[in-house]
Protein backbone atom coordinates (compact mmCIF):
# COMPACT_ATOMS: atom_id res chain seq x y z
CA UNK A 1 0.00 0.00 0.00
CA UNK A 2 1.61 3.32 -0.91
CA UNK A 3 1.96 6.22 1.46
CA UNK A 4 1.04 9.70 1.36
CA UNK A 5 4.34 12.05 1.39
CA UNK A 6 4.63 14.17 4.18
CA UNK A 7 6.65 16.38 4.92
CA UNK A 8 8.37 17.13 8.58
CA UNK A 9 6.97 20.95 10.16
CA UNK A 10 10.97 21.88 11.01
CA UNK A 11 11.62 21.39 6.87
CA UNK A 12 8.18 23.22 6.16
CA UNK A 13 9.46 26.14 7.95
CA UNK A 14 12.99 25.35 6.87
CA UNK A 15 12.11 26.32 3.25
CA UNK A 16 9.64 28.96 4.53
CA UNK A 17 12.70 31.10 5.21
CA UNK A 18 13.96 30.35 1.86
CA UNK A 19 16.45 27.63 3.29
CA UNK A 20 15.95 23.76 3.02
CA UNK A 21 18.86 21.71 2.56
CA UNK A 22 19.60 18.57 1.40
CA UNK A 23 16.91 16.35 3.16
CA UNK A 24 14.46 19.00 2.15
CA UNK A 25 15.16 18.57 -1.13
CA UNK A 26 14.95 15.51 -1.09
CA UNK A 27 11.49 15.24 0.23
CA UNK A 28 10.97 17.83 -2.91
CA UNK A 29 12.31 15.62 -5.74
CA UNK A 30 10.53 12.17 -4.21
CA UNK A 31 7.42 14.30 -4.24
CA UNK A 32 8.31 15.16 -7.68
CA UNK A 33 8.86 11.54 -8.98
CA UNK A 34 5.26 10.73 -7.71
CA UNK A 35 3.72 13.14 -9.56
CA UNK A 36 5.44 12.15 -12.69
CA UNK A 37 4.37 8.73 -12.41
CA UNK A 38 1.21 9.62 -11.61
CA UNK A 39 0.59 11.66 -14.53
CA UNK A 40 2.46 9.25 -16.85
CA UNK A 41 -0.69 6.58 -15.60
CA UNK A 42 -2.97 9.28 -16.39
CA UNK A 43 -1.44 9.29 -19.81
CA UNK A 44 -1.39 5.75 -20.60
CA UNK A 45 -5.41 5.60 -19.67
CA UNK A 46 -5.95 8.51 -21.65
CA UNK A 47 -4.43 6.92 -25.12
CA UNK A 48 -6.55 4.21 -24.18
CA UNK A 49 -9.40 6.06 -24.41
CA UNK A 50 -8.40 7.25 -27.66
CA UNK A 51 -7.13 3.99 -29.91
CA UNK A 52 -6.87 7.13 -33.31
CA UNK A 53 -4.05 9.40 -31.35
CA UNK A 54 -1.83 6.60 -31.72
CA UNK A 55 -1.80 7.51 -35.44
CA UNK A 56 1.28 5.05 -37.39
CA UNK A 57 3.13 4.67 -34.63
CA UNK A 58 2.92 1.30 -32.17
CA UNK A 59 0.34 2.00 -28.93
CA UNK A 60 2.00 3.58 -25.90
CA UNK A 61 1.66 0.40 -23.99
CA UNK A 62 4.42 -0.95 -26.47
CA UNK A 63 6.54 1.35 -24.83
CA UNK A 64 5.64 0.90 -21.26
CA UNK A 65 6.07 -2.45 -21.38
CA UNK A 66 9.92 -2.12 -22.75
CA UNK A 67 10.25 0.45 -19.62
CA UNK A 68 8.41 -2.41 -17.33
CA UNK A 69 11.43 -4.38 -18.48
CA UNK A 70 14.18 -2.14 -17.94
CA UNK A 71 12.88 -1.56 -14.19
CA UNK A 72 13.11 -5.26 -13.81
CA UNK A 73 16.49 -4.97 -14.70
CA UNK A 74 17.77 -1.56 -13.53
CA UNK A 75 15.05 0.43 -11.51
CA UNK A 76 17.48 3.24 -11.27
CA UNK A 77 17.94 3.88 -14.89
CA UNK A 78 14.15 4.03 -15.07
CA UNK A 79 13.70 6.40 -11.69
CA UNK A 80 16.66 8.39 -13.36
CA UNK A 81 14.65 9.34 -16.32
CA UNK A 82 11.53 9.63 -14.76
CA UNK A 83 12.81 11.85 -12.30
CA UNK A 84 14.13 13.75 -15.73
CA UNK A 85 12.76 17.76 -15.75
CA UNK A 86 11.86 17.05 -19.45
CA UNK A 87 9.62 14.55 -19.05
CA UNK A 88 8.19 16.28 -16.65
CA UNK A 89 6.98 18.81 -18.79
CA UNK A 90 6.19 16.02 -21.69
CA UNK A 91 4.26 14.26 -19.50
CA UNK A 92 1.96 17.50 -18.39
CA UNK A 93 2.04 18.57 -22.02
CA UNK A 94 0.57 14.93 -23.78
CA UNK A 95 -2.16 15.04 -21.23
CA UNK A 96 -2.86 18.86 -22.16
CA UNK A 97 -3.06 17.38 -25.62
CA UNK A 98 -5.09 14.29 -24.64
CA UNK A 99 -7.32 16.55 -23.03
CA UNK A 100 -7.57 18.75 -25.89
CA UNK A 101 -6.53 21.61 -23.48
CA UNK A 102 -2.89 22.29 -25.48
CA UNK A 103 -1.84 22.73 -29.27
CA UNK A 104 1.08 21.49 -30.97
CA UNK A 105 2.30 21.99 -34.78
CA UNK A 106 3.05 18.05 -34.28
CA UNK A 107 0.14 15.41 -34.65
CA UNK A 108 -0.85 13.48 -31.30
CA UNK A 109 0.84 10.46 -32.07
CA UNK A 110 4.46 12.41 -32.24
CA UNK A 111 4.00 14.05 -29.39
CA UNK A 112 2.46 10.57 -27.66
CA UNK A 113 5.10 8.84 -29.12
CA UNK A 114 8.13 10.96 -26.76
CA UNK A 115 7.30 7.91 -24.13
CA UNK A 116 8.95 5.68 -26.62
CA UNK A 117 11.96 7.83 -26.82
CA UNK A 118 12.17 7.57 -23.28
CA UNK A 119 11.77 3.60 -23.48
CA UNK A 120 14.43 3.87 -26.08
CA UNK A 121 16.76 6.01 -23.76
CA UNK A 122 15.90 3.93 -20.91
CA UNK A 123 16.77 0.67 -22.59
CA UNK A 124 20.07 1.99 -23.74
CA UNK A 125 20.87 3.15 -20.59
CA UNK A 126 20.56 -0.31 -19.22
CA UNK A 127 22.27 -1.94 -21.59
CA UNK A 128 19.20 -4.50 -22.75
CA UNK A 129 18.97 -5.43 -26.64
CA UNK A 130 15.72 -3.57 -27.67
CA UNK A 131 13.69 -2.36 -31.40
CA UNK A 132 11.00 0.12 -30.96
CA UNK A 133 9.48 2.52 -33.58
CA UNK A 134 10.41 6.14 -32.65
CA UNK A 135 8.83 9.49 -33.80
CA UNK A 136 10.99 10.91 -36.59
CA UNK A 137 10.87 14.94 -36.39
CA UNK A 138 12.76 16.85 -39.51
CA UNK A 139 15.02 14.10 -40.02
CA UNK A 140 15.87 13.58 -35.99
CA UNK A 141 15.21 11.41 -33.25
CA UNK A 142 15.44 12.13 -30.03
CA UNK A 143 16.81 10.18 -26.83
CA UNK A 144 16.11 11.43 -23.40
CA UNK A 145 19.57 12.25 -21.70
CA UNK A 146 21.65 10.44 -24.49
CA UNK A 147 21.40 12.53 -27.62
CA UNK A 148 20.06 12.93 -31.13
CA UNK A 149 20.42 10.81 -33.97
CA UNK A 150 19.90 12.71 -37.61
CA UNK A 151 19.36 11.08 -40.60
CA UNK A 152 20.46 12.05 -43.88
CA UNK A 153 18.02 12.51 -46.59
CA UNK A 154 14.85 12.67 -44.73
CA UNK A 155 12.37 15.51 -45.50
CA UNK A 156 9.63 14.45 -44.38
CA UNK A 157 8.11 16.57 -41.21
CA UNK A 158 6.83 13.66 -39.02
CA UNK A 159 7.83 10.63 -39.83
CA UNK A 160 8.83 6.88 -37.77
CA UNK A 161 12.38 5.77 -37.38
CA UNK A 162 13.62 2.16 -35.50
CA UNK A 163 15.82 2.64 -32.51
CA UNK A 164 17.48 -0.72 -31.88
CA UNK A 165 20.73 -1.11 -29.36
CA UNK A 166 22.61 -3.40 -26.95
CA UNK A 167 25.89 -3.92 -25.70
CA UNK A 168 26.53 -0.45 -25.50
CA UNK A 169 25.81 0.80 -28.45
CA UNK A 170 22.36 2.14 -30.86
CA UNK A 171 21.07 2.59 -34.38
CA UNK A 172 18.31 4.57 -35.74
CA UNK A 173 17.28 3.34 -39.16
CA UNK A 174 14.74 5.60 -40.60
CA UNK A 175 13.40 5.12 -44.27
CA UNK A 176 16.68 6.96 -46.21
CA UNK A 177 19.51 6.11 -44.14
CA UNK A 178 20.82 4.94 -40.64
CA UNK A 179 22.75 6.11 -37.93
CA UNK A 180 25.49 3.69 -35.91
CA UNK A 181 26.81 4.48 -32.68
CA UNK A 182 29.32 2.22 -31.02
CA UNK A 183 30.81 2.27 -27.89
CA UNK A 184 31.09 5.56 -26.79
CA UNK A 185 27.50 7.77 -26.37
CA UNK A 186 29.18 10.64 -24.70
CA UNK A 187 30.86 11.33 -27.98
CA UNK A 188 29.43 13.04 -31.58
CA UNK A 189 29.80 10.62 -33.91
CA UNK A 190 28.49 11.10 -37.86
CA UNK A 191 24.86 11.66 -37.53
CA UNK A 192 25.52 11.68 -33.86
CA UNK A 193 25.14 14.67 -31.47
CA UNK A 194 25.39 13.38 -28.10
CA UNK A 195 23.74 15.45 -24.43
CA UNK A 196 26.38 17.31 -23.42
CA UNK A 197 27.53 17.29 -19.75
CA UNK A 198 29.33 19.83 -16.86
CA UNK A 199 30.69 18.64 -14.13
CA UNK A 200 32.25 19.73 -11.00
CA UNK A 201 32.55 18.16 -7.89
CA UNK A 202 29.72 16.24 -6.26
CA UNK A 203 27.54 17.65 -9.56
CA UNK A 204 26.87 16.48 -13.13
CA UNK A 205 24.26 18.73 -14.76
CA UNK A 206 22.73 18.05 -18.69
CA UNK A 207 23.57 21.04 -20.78
CA UNK A 208 20.59 20.49 -22.92
CA UNK A 209 20.28 22.14 -26.39
CA UNK A 210 18.86 19.08 -27.57
CA UNK A 211 15.01 18.24 -26.47
CA UNK A 212 12.11 19.21 -28.06
CA UNK A 213 10.38 19.94 -24.46
CA UNK A 214 13.40 21.73 -23.43
CA UNK A 215 11.71 25.34 -24.20
CA UNK A 216 8.57 25.01 -21.26
CA UNK A 217 6.11 24.66 -23.32
CA UNK A 218 7.11 25.30 -26.65
CA UNK A 219 8.26 22.93 -29.23
CA UNK A 220 12.26 24.10 -29.80
CA UNK A 221 14.68 22.77 -32.55
CA UNK A 222 18.03 21.59 -31.58
CA UNK A 223 20.54 24.77 -31.10
CA UNK A 224 23.65 22.71 -31.10
CA UNK A 225 26.41 24.90 -29.22
CA UNK A 226 29.68 24.40 -30.48
CA UNK A 227 32.72 23.42 -28.73
CA UNK A 228 34.18 26.77 -27.46
CA UNK A 229 30.52 27.51 -26.54
CA UNK A 230 30.21 24.22 -24.20
CA UNK A 231 33.60 25.52 -22.90
CA UNK A 232 32.56 28.65 -21.31
CA UNK A 233 29.19 27.57 -19.98
CA UNK A 234 32.02 24.45 -18.33
CA UNK A 235 34.19 27.74 -17.14
CA UNK A 236 31.58 29.77 -15.85
CA UNK A 237 30.16 26.79 -14.02
CA UNK A 238 33.17 25.89 -11.99
CA UNK A 239 33.70 29.32 -11.10
CA UNK A 240 30.24 29.87 -10.08
CA UNK A 241 30.49 26.26 -7.73
CA UNK A 242 33.82 27.63 -6.42
CA UNK A 243 31.95 30.39 -5.41
CA UNK A 244 29.19 28.77 -4.32
CA UNK A 245 30.73 26.16 -1.80
CA UNK A 246 33.39 28.70 -0.76
CA UNK A 247 31.14 30.92 0.83
CA UNK A 248 27.56 29.77 0.28
CA UNK A 249 27.66 25.87 1.51
CA UNK A 250 24.06 25.70 2.07
CA UNK A 251 22.84 26.77 -1.12
CA UNK A 252 25.66 25.01 -3.13
CA UNK A 253 24.37 21.59 -0.70
CA UNK A 254 20.57 22.43 -1.53
CA UNK A 255 21.60 23.24 -5.10
CA UNK A 256 24.12 19.55 -5.84
CA UNK A 257 21.12 17.55 -4.75
CA UNK A 258 17.97 19.40 -7.03
CA UNK A 259 19.24 20.61 -9.98
CA UNK A 260 20.25 18.33 -13.00
CA UNK A 261 19.61 20.27 -15.97
CA UNK A 262 20.57 23.67 -17.49
CA UNK A 263 18.62 24.49 -21.02
CA UNK A 264 21.32 26.67 -22.73
CA UNK A 265 19.26 30.17 -24.44
CA UNK A 266 20.01 33.31 -25.94
CA UNK A 267 19.96 36.51 -23.93
CA UNK A 268 16.78 38.61 -24.14
CA UNK A 269 18.65 41.46 -25.23
CA UNK A 270 21.91 43.36 -24.53
CA UNK A 271 21.73 44.01 -20.88
CA UNK A 272 18.92 41.46 -20.67
CA UNK A 273 20.12 38.06 -19.67
CA UNK A 274 17.23 35.71 -19.58
CA UNK A 275 16.68 33.18 -17.50
CA UNK A 276 13.54 31.03 -16.76
CA UNK A 277 12.19 27.40 -14.68
CA UNK A 278 8.73 25.73 -15.17
CA UNK A 279 6.08 24.75 -12.73
CA UNK A 280 6.78 20.80 -14.28
CA UNK A 281 10.05 20.47 -14.55
CA UNK A 282 11.87 20.03 -11.55
CA UNK A 283 16.09 20.71 -11.36
CA UNK A 284 15.93 22.70 -14.58
CA UNK A 285 16.62 25.79 -15.64
CA UNK A 286 17.26 28.05 -18.92
CA UNK A 287 18.92 30.69 -19.12
CA UNK A 288 21.57 32.59 -21.26
CA UNK A 289 25.26 32.31 -20.44
CA UNK A 290 26.12 34.65 -17.28
CA UNK A 291 28.55 37.17 -17.40
CA UNK A 292 29.99 36.16 -14.48
CA UNK A 293 30.12 33.49 -11.45
CA UNK A 294 28.02 35.89 -9.38
CA UNK A 295 25.30 36.19 -11.58
CA UNK A 296 25.26 32.74 -12.62
CA UNK A 297 24.85 32.25 -8.88
CA UNK A 298 22.05 34.68 -8.44
CA UNK A 299 20.48 33.31 -11.09
CA UNK A 300 20.79 29.57 -9.95
CA UNK A 301 19.34 30.91 -6.50
CA UNK A 302 16.67 32.42 -8.45
CA UNK A 303 15.25 29.70 -10.41
CA UNK A 304 15.47 26.98 -8.09
CA UNK A 305 13.36 28.56 -5.60
CA UNK A 306 10.86 28.44 -8.23
CA UNK A 307 11.23 25.24 -8.66
CA UNK A 308 11.21 24.72 -4.21
CA UNK A 309 8.16 26.10 -4.05
CA UNK A 310 6.36 24.47 -7.17
CA UNK A 311 7.43 20.89 -5.75
CA UNK A 312 6.26 22.49 -2.24
CA UNK A 313 2.71 23.49 -3.49
CA UNK A 314 1.95 19.80 -4.74
CA UNK A 315 2.74 18.88 -1.10
CA UNK A 316 0.58 21.33 0.34
CA UNK A 317 -2.01 24.22 -0.39
CA UNK A 318 -0.90 27.49 0.95
CA UNK A 319 -3.79 29.35 -0.88
CA UNK A 320 -7.14 28.69 -2.18
CA UNK A 321 -7.98 29.83 -5.82
CA UNK A 322 -8.58 33.50 -6.28
CA UNK A 323 -11.21 33.72 -8.66
CA UNK A 324 -12.21 37.64 -8.86
CA UNK A 325 -9.22 38.41 -10.97
CA UNK A 326 -7.40 40.28 -8.83
CA UNK A 327 -3.64 41.57 -9.78
CA UNK A 328 -0.97 43.14 -7.50
CA UNK A 329 1.94 45.03 -7.74
CA UNK A 330 4.85 42.91 -7.96
CA UNK A 331 8.43 44.90 -7.72
CA UNK A 332 10.09 42.68 -9.92
CA UNK A 333 7.56 42.84 -12.83
CA UNK A 334 5.91 45.37 -14.93
CA UNK A 335 2.51 43.58 -15.29
CA UNK A 336 0.29 43.31 -12.74
CA UNK A 337 0.35 39.70 -11.08
CA UNK A 338 -2.07 37.15 -9.68
CA UNK A 339 -1.74 36.39 -5.97
CA UNK A 340 0.42 32.78 -7.06
CA UNK A 341 2.54 34.79 -9.11
CA UNK A 342 3.19 37.22 -6.71
CA UNK A 343 3.81 34.58 -4.09
CA UNK A 344 6.02 32.66 -6.31
CA UNK A 345 8.10 35.93 -7.17
CA UNK A 346 8.23 36.57 -3.29
CA UNK A 347 9.87 33.66 -2.77
CA UNK A 348 11.86 33.68 -5.40
CA UNK A 349 13.33 36.95 -4.34
CA UNK A 350 13.76 35.99 -0.43
CA UNK A 351 16.65 33.67 -1.77
CA UNK A 352 18.20 35.92 -3.40
CA UNK A 353 18.00 38.78 -0.94
CA UNK A 354 19.71 36.49 1.08
CA UNK A 355 22.10 35.10 -1.50
CA UNK A 356 23.16 38.86 -2.19
CA UNK A 357 23.33 39.45 2.28
CA UNK A 358 26.00 37.22 1.96
CA UNK A 359 27.95 38.35 -1.01
CA UNK A 360 28.18 41.48 0.01
CA UNK A 361 30.24 40.42 2.64
CA UNK A 362 32.54 38.60 0.06
CA UNK A 363 32.42 41.55 -2.73
CA UNK A 364 32.09 44.30 -0.22
CA UNK A 365 31.09 46.37 -3.60
CA UNK A 366 28.33 49.08 -3.95
CA UNK A 367 26.56 47.03 -6.05
CA UNK A 368 26.64 43.51 -3.88
CA UNK A 369 25.13 46.29 -1.23
CA UNK A 370 22.44 47.79 -3.29
CA UNK A 371 21.03 44.33 -4.44
CA UNK A 372 20.87 43.27 -1.25
CA UNK A 373 19.27 46.40 0.15
CA UNK A 374 16.95 46.61 -2.86
CA UNK A 375 15.62 42.88 -2.96
CA UNK A 376 15.12 42.97 0.89
CA UNK A 377 12.23 45.80 0.85
CA UNK A 378 11.51 45.55 -2.12
CA UNK A 379 10.09 41.46 -1.23
CA UNK A 380 9.11 42.91 2.16
CA UNK A 381 6.90 45.51 0.69
CA UNK A 382 5.73 42.03 -1.42
CA UNK A 383 4.93 39.93 1.43
CA UNK A 384 2.88 42.75 3.36
CA UNK A 385 0.56 42.28 0.78
CA UNK A 386 0.48 38.56 0.85
CA UNK A 387 -0.04 38.91 4.23
CA UNK A 388 -3.05 41.01 4.52
CA UNK A 389 -4.79 38.32 2.06
CA UNK A 390 -7.80 36.21 3.18
CA UNK A 391 -7.05 33.41 1.19
CA UNK A 392 -4.15 32.10 2.66
CA UNK A 393 -4.69 28.83 4.28
CA UNK A 394 -3.09 28.49 7.49
CA UNK A 395 -0.16 27.01 6.35
CA UNK A 396 0.30 29.73 4.04
CA UNK A 397 -0.45 32.08 6.63
CA UNK A 398 2.68 30.38 8.48
CA UNK A 399 4.62 30.22 5.18
CA UNK A 400 4.26 34.19 4.49
CA UNK A 401 4.74 35.33 8.18
CA UNK A 402 8.15 33.47 8.35
CA UNK A 403 9.50 34.89 5.00
CA UNK A 404 8.34 38.31 6.35
CA UNK A 405 9.88 37.90 9.55
CA UNK A 406 13.38 36.26 7.95
CA UNK A 407 13.23 39.44 5.58
CA UNK A 408 12.28 41.71 8.63
CA UNK A 409 15.15 40.62 10.95
CA UNK A 410 18.10 41.68 7.44
CA UNK A 411 16.38 44.82 6.74
CA UNK A 412 17.21 45.54 9.93
CA UNK A 413 21.21 45.78 9.49
CA UNK A 414 23.35 48.46 8.17
CA UNK A 415 23.50 48.91 4.33
CA UNK A 416 26.36 51.82 3.63
CA UNK A 417 23.82 54.96 2.82
CA UNK A 418 24.86 55.63 -0.98
CA UNK A 419 23.93 52.03 -1.78
CA UNK A 420 20.59 52.27 -0.05
CA UNK A 421 19.61 55.45 -1.14
CA UNK A 422 20.32 53.96 -5.03
CA UNK A 423 18.18 50.82 -4.12
CA UNK A 424 15.49 53.09 -2.58
CA UNK A 425 14.89 55.64 -4.98
CA UNK A 426 15.62 52.56 -7.71
CA UNK A 427 12.14 51.19 -5.92
CA UNK A 428 10.24 54.43 -6.04
CA UNK A 429 11.05 54.87 -9.69
CA UNK A 430 9.52 51.02 -10.49
CA UNK A 431 6.66 51.54 -8.30
CA UNK A 432 5.85 55.20 -10.02
CA UNK A 433 6.52 53.76 -13.80
CA UNK A 434 4.24 50.61 -12.61
CA UNK A 435 1.29 53.12 -10.99
CA UNK A 436 1.52 55.27 -14.17
CA UNK A 437 0.93 52.25 -16.94
CA UNK A 438 -1.54 50.02 -14.86
CA UNK A 439 -3.85 52.42 -12.77
CA UNK A 440 -6.27 54.85 -13.92
CA UNK A 441 -7.65 57.26 -11.49
CA UNK A 442 -11.49 58.52 -11.19
CA UNK A 443 -12.45 60.55 -14.53
CA UNK A 444 -14.97 62.64 -12.01
CA UNK A 445 -12.32 63.11 -9.50
CA UNK A 446 -9.46 64.33 -12.25
CA UNK A 447 -11.94 66.93 -14.19
CA UNK A 448 -12.98 68.29 -10.39
CA UNK A 449 -8.62 68.98 -9.59
CA UNK A 450 -8.43 70.35 -13.37
CA UNK A 451 -11.23 73.02 -13.24
CA UNK A 452 -9.82 73.85 -9.58
CA UNK A 453 -6.56 74.72 -11.21
CA UNK A 454 -8.07 76.45 -14.14
CA UNK A 455 -10.13 78.60 -11.85
CA UNK A 456 -7.01 79.14 -9.10
CA UNK A 457 -9.02 77.80 -6.47
CA UNK A 458 -7.58 75.66 -3.62
CA UNK A 459 -7.27 71.94 -4.18
CA UNK A 460 -10.52 70.29 -3.09
CA UNK A 461 -9.98 68.20 -0.33
CA UNK A 462 -12.53 65.24 -0.42
CA UNK A 463 -11.78 61.78 -0.37
CA UNK A 464 -10.05 60.60 -3.33
CA UNK A 465 -11.59 57.39 -5.19
CA UNK A 466 -9.42 54.51 -6.06
CA UNK A 467 -7.87 54.20 -8.91
CA UNK A 468 -9.03 51.48 -11.16
CA UNK A 469 -6.48 48.83 -12.30
CA UNK A 470 -5.94 48.29 -16.06
CA UNK A 471 -3.80 44.57 -16.06
CA UNK A 472 -3.59 44.79 -19.65
CA UNK A 473 -1.98 48.08 -20.27
CA UNK A 474 0.72 47.82 -22.55
CA UNK A 475 3.98 47.11 -21.34
CA UNK A 476 7.09 47.93 -23.07
CA UNK A 477 9.46 45.07 -24.71
CA UNK A 478 12.41 47.25 -23.20
CA UNK A 479 11.27 49.06 -19.90
CA UNK A 480 12.86 51.98 -17.89
CA UNK A 481 16.61 51.56 -18.64
CA UNK A 482 17.10 53.43 -15.37
CA UNK A 483 17.79 50.15 -13.54
CA UNK A 484 20.24 48.75 -16.16
CA UNK A 485 22.32 52.13 -15.58
CA UNK A 486 22.04 51.89 -11.95
CA UNK A 487 23.61 48.85 -11.43
CA UNK A 488 26.24 49.73 -14.69
CA UNK A 489 27.33 52.65 -12.78
CA UNK A 490 27.81 50.70 -9.38
CA UNK A 491 29.48 47.96 -11.15
CA UNK A 492 31.29 49.49 -13.56
CA UNK A 493 31.72 52.83 -13.56
CA UNK A 494 33.78 53.05 -17.41
CA UNK A 495 30.86 51.42 -18.91
CA UNK A 496 28.66 53.67 -17.48
CA UNK A 497 30.86 56.38 -18.86
CA UNK A 498 31.05 54.47 -22.25
CA UNK A 499 26.98 54.61 -22.11
CA UNK A 500 26.89 58.48 -21.11
CA UNK A 501 29.51 59.21 -24.15
CA UNK A 502 26.31 56.77 -26.31
CA UNK A 503 23.37 56.82 -24.97
CA UNK A 504 21.83 54.44 -27.47
CA UNK A 505 24.03 51.05 -26.38
CA UNK A 506 21.07 50.74 -24.14
CA UNK A 507 17.88 51.56 -26.02
CA UNK A 508 15.56 53.88 -25.03
CA UNK A 509 18.17 55.83 -22.69
CA UNK A 510 17.78 59.81 -22.70
CA UNK A 511 20.09 62.25 -21.77
CA UNK A 512 17.87 63.16 -18.54
CA UNK A 513 18.60 59.06 -17.28
CA UNK A 514 22.12 59.43 -17.70
CA UNK A 515 22.01 62.38 -15.39
CA UNK A 516 19.64 60.92 -13.03
CA UNK A 517 21.90 58.04 -12.47
CA UNK A 518 25.41 60.23 -12.62
CA UNK A 519 23.58 62.02 -9.51
CA UNK A 520 22.72 65.38 -12.08
CA UNK A 521 19.20 65.91 -10.51
CA UNK A 522 18.87 69.48 -12.08
CA UNK A 523 19.85 68.54 -15.28
CA UNK A 524 17.30 65.31 -15.41
CA UNK A 525 14.36 67.05 -14.66
CA UNK A 526 15.12 69.62 -16.83
CA UNK A 527 15.27 67.13 -19.28
CA UNK A 528 11.87 65.26 -18.24
CA UNK A 529 10.15 68.21 -18.25
CA UNK A 530 11.08 68.06 -21.84
CA UNK A 531 10.28 64.96 -22.70
CA UNK A 532 6.78 65.50 -20.48
CA UNK A 533 5.50 68.33 -22.48
CA UNK A 534 6.82 66.92 -25.77
CA UNK A 535 4.90 63.50 -24.99
CA UNK A 536 2.90 63.50 -22.12
CA UNK A 537 2.05 60.20 -21.92
CA UNK A 538 5.23 59.24 -21.35
CA UNK A 539 5.54 57.13 -18.12
CA UNK A 540 8.98 56.74 -17.91
CA UNK A 541 9.38 60.08 -18.64
CA UNK A 542 6.73 61.49 -15.33
CA UNK A 543 8.42 58.60 -13.39
CA UNK A 544 12.35 59.94 -13.98
CA UNK A 545 10.33 63.65 -13.01
CA UNK A 546 9.38 62.05 -9.47
CA UNK A 547 12.87 60.54 -8.92
CA UNK A 548 14.66 63.47 -10.25
CA UNK A 549 12.28 65.70 -7.51
CA UNK A 550 12.22 62.94 -4.87
CA UNK A 551 13.59 65.71 -2.26
CA UNK A 552 10.76 68.19 -3.05
CA UNK A 553 6.78 68.31 -2.66
CA UNK A 554 6.34 67.60 -6.39
CA UNK A 555 8.67 64.38 -6.79
CA UNK A 556 6.66 62.80 -3.45
CA UNK A 557 3.16 63.46 -5.60
CA UNK A 558 5.12 62.29 -9.03
CA UNK A 559 6.17 59.62 -6.83
CA UNK A 560 3.25 58.22 -4.68
CA UNK A 561 0.17 59.29 -7.03
CA UNK A 562 1.62 60.05 -10.60
CA UNK A 563 -0.96 58.65 -12.64
CA UNK A 564 -3.33 61.20 -10.97
CA UNK A 565 -0.65 64.34 -11.86
CA UNK A 566 -0.03 62.86 -15.12
CA UNK A 567 -4.38 62.69 -16.03
CA UNK A 568 -4.75 66.15 -14.59
CA UNK A 569 -2.20 67.35 -16.30
CA UNK A 570 -3.64 66.26 -19.64
CA UNK A 571 -6.86 67.39 -18.64
CA UNK A 572 -6.10 70.57 -18.20
CA UNK A 573 -3.90 70.48 -21.53
CA UNK A 574 -6.93 69.60 -23.27
CA UNK A 575 -9.54 71.74 -21.69
CA UNK A 576 -7.43 75.32 -22.25
CA UNK A 577 -4.82 74.25 -24.94
CA UNK A 578 -1.91 75.38 -22.37
CA UNK A 579 -0.25 73.37 -20.72
CA UNK A 580 0.39 73.49 -17.14
CA UNK A 581 3.97 74.16 -15.24
CA UNK A 582 3.87 69.88 -14.19
CA UNK A 583 6.10 71.05 -11.30
CA UNK A 584 3.33 72.95 -9.96
CA UNK A 585 0.76 71.14 -10.36
CA UNK A 586 2.03 68.21 -9.00
CA UNK A 587 3.34 69.57 -5.75
CA UNK A 588 -0.62 71.89 -5.39
CA UNK A 589 -2.14 68.15 -5.96
CA UNK A 590 0.03 66.63 -3.10
CA UNK A 591 0.40 63.48 -1.63
CA UNK A 592 -3.14 63.65 0.78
Amino acid sequence: MTRPHQLPRAEFDALATGGGGPSSIRHLVTTNHSKHLALLRAVLDSADAQPEAQGPLSHVSVAWELLVEVQRARPDVVDRLLRHPVVGIWVVHALRRLRRTAVDPAPLWVTLGYLHCVAAAAAIHAGLRFALDVPLVDGTVTLPTIGLARIDGERRRWGIATVSGGHGGLRVRGATGTVRVEGDLTADAEGWCATRRLRVPAVDLLLDDLDPFRGFGERLPPARLDGDEVARWQNCLTRTWTLLTEHHAATADALATGLTVLVPRLPSGRFQPYSASAQDAFGCVALSLPSSAVDFAATLVHEFQHSKLCALLDLVELHRDDHSGRRFYAPWRDDPRPFGGLLHGSYSFVGVAGFWRVQRRVDNTPLAHFEFAHWREQTRRATRTLGEASNLTSLGRRFVAAMSEQLSAWCAEPVPADSLSAARLAAADHHATWRLRHLRPDPLHVALLADAWLTSVPRPLHPEPRPTMVPAAEVPDDPTPRMTLTRTMLADPDQFAAIRDDPRIIPGTTDADIALVAGDVSAAARGYLELVRDASDDACAWAGLGRALHAKPAGAALLHRPELVKAVYRKVLRSSGSAPDPIRLAAWIGVT
